[in-house]
């Protein structure tokens, strides 16, 4: 009965008080009749976002798009065929990499983030896809698999293309990310029985240290 009383009370304090003179901010519709959820992201100082659509004309295939943080003023960037991805910001705003087939198979692509040539990045046998860029913007991290299905991670020098393993030493199929301020990798180490542990190595890949 208390507690009977006490939502009794609150429903008519609600129904008595003085109307808020609060405005609520306007709403923005982000998911557009061709959009695909979640693949969007917005940019680091919230200005822009990025998005891909399922292409709804004649052609097969998928676009990625950016435009204002309102949705307006949309720039078509880039065009892939049957695989896509989730689209990454580079630091400052720049560039955005993805996942795409653009070029015939399912590697890493920058494109700028006004528009331009697209680049691809990868040529793996399995498929390639950008998981963080690190604070300088040089290097870009990303997962790639090989034909038997095993996973692995690595870096990627912008300027020269050149790849190298993100966790030199590692023999096991692991996933791994910088961190934000690339001091520390993690890693997602997995075994051979389905099982899996989270290490921390430094920011050269070496001194991995087992956290789980």
């Amino acid at each position: 009965m208390k507690r009977l009383g006490l939502v009794s009370a609150l429903i008519v304090f609600g129904a008595c008080a003085r109307p808020t003179s609060r405005v609520l901010p306007r709403e923005t519709a982000l998911s557009l009749a061709s959009a695909l959820d979640p693949a969007y992201t917005y940019s680091p100082d919230g200005s822009r976002i990025a998005y891909w659509t399922r292409n709804t004309d004649s052609s097969s295939g998928f676009t990625l798009w950016a435009a204002r943080a309102d949705m307006t003023a949309p720039a078509k960037l880039l065009s892939s065929q049957g695989t896509y991805g989730q689209a990454l910001w580079s630091p400052d705003g720049s560039q955005l990499a993805t996942l795409s087939d653009r070029f015939g198979s399912a590697d890493v692509v920058v494109v700028p983030a006004t528009g331009g040539p697209p680049r691809r990045l990868t040529t793996t046998p399995g498929f390639a896809a950008p998981t963080a860029w690190y604070p300088d913007g040089d290097r870009l991290a990303y997962m790639a698999t090989t034909a038997g299905g095993s996973a692995s991670t690595f870096a990627v020098a912008l300027k020269t293309g050149a790849s190298t393993p993100l966790v030199p030493d590692e023999r096991s199929p692991y996933l791994g990310v910088p961190s934000p301020d690339g001091s520390h990798i993690a890693l997602n180490v997995f075994d051979d029985h389905g099982g899996s542990t989270i290490w921390v190595a430094d920011s050269g890949g070496h001194n991995p240290r087992q956290l789980t």
